[in-house]
């Protein structure tokens, strides 16, 4: 029964670790294209505009370190860890989406 416990727990870290991972694969690539849109601004919202980008490789930082925590956890810890990395990927949608809007706008 135990170890039915510990497959299950395993799988689920598994397939959450896969999630995570493909979202910051995805989110790579929208980030550059919102930075080659910032070095075609104007020079009044250029600065504005990389400084979300810097924001957007900062919190995409933090998520790849609590994703690595998360590999790193033990089965019985991974419950924990998630949330660290829940709140930072909900950052992470959030300010990918104000800096995609604010780009739309310009």
């Amino acid at each position: 029964m135990g170890e039915d416990v510990a497959d299950t727990v395993f799988k689920k870290k598994k397939a959450y670790l896969e999630k995570v991972e493909g979202q910051l694969k995805e989110w790579g690539p929208q980030i550059d294209i919102l930075k080659a849109k910032a070095e075609k601004s104007k020079v009044e919202v250029k600065i504005k505009y990389l400084q979300q980008i810097e924001e957007l490789r900062s919190k995409q930082g933090v998520l790849k370190e609590r994703l690595g925590e998360l590999k790193e956890s033990g089965d019985e810890a991974w419950g924990d860890v998630k949330d660290g990395l829940e709140d930072a990927l909900d950052e992470m949608k959030k300010a990918l989406k104000r800096a995609t809007s604010r780009f739309k706008k310009s």
